[in-house]
């Protein structure tokens, strides 16, 4: 997944794609342990703490779903080959020592 959110934007920004999908990898992380580490210790009973896991993954799985899909349209419908319409090109700090 890191060469593909890198692959996805020019060379130029390849290390902010890199720290972008690693921040939000550990952001997920964390969100995922707060959320399911009080829902495991809920229940007295193991058992019971897996199963509540399990069925709130899987409706957060099925709300993210279409949500994944209305982004991917927008995307496809607003972005070009060069990135988003009426973005301005990288400064030339960026682009000054980069190979021709």
């Amino acid at each position: 997944m890191t060469s593909q959110s890198i692959a996805a934007v020019g060379p130029a920004l390849h290390g902010a794609a890199s720290a972008v999908f690693n921040t939000s990898r550990q952001l997920g992380s964390a969100i995922g342990i707060a959320t399911f580490g009080p829902l495991l210790g809920a229940t007295h009973n193991l058992r019971d703490g897996f199963v509540t896991c399990v069925v709130v993954a899987s409706a957060a799985t099925a709300a993210a779903l279409p949500l994944t899909a209305l982004a991917r349209a927008g995307r496809q419908i607003g972005m070009t080959s060069a990135g988003l319409r009426g973005c301005p090109p990288p400064p030339r700090a960026m682009t000054a020592n980069r190979p021709r």
